[in-house]
């Protein structure tokens, strides 16, 4: 789905990308979380997410550009 706002996600790095949406997460802000996440946010993912904090160290997580709206989307490797 392309988002009014689409142009400011698609010029987004993964790492951006990323960035924003554990941001969000850490906000329990679920309209900009499911701009990553294809999947209803649903309680069990609020419980898991919400609220996490959020640092500097690297981990995997598994995105992938939509050829369509240009955005990256959370694939897996949470």
């Amino acid at each position: 789905m392309t988002l009014p706002d689409n142009e400011k996600y698609a010029a987004m790095t993964a790492q951006q990308a990323a960035r924003a949406f554990f941001e969000a997460c850490a906000r329990e802000d679920w309209i900009e979380v499911q701009k990553f996440w294809r999947m209803p946010v649903d309680d069990r993912f609020k419980q898991y997410l919400g609220g996490i904090e959020t640092s500097e160290k690297k981990h995997g997580l598994g995105l992938k550009k939509d050829g369509k709206t240009g955005r990256w989307h959370i694939d897996g490797g949470i």
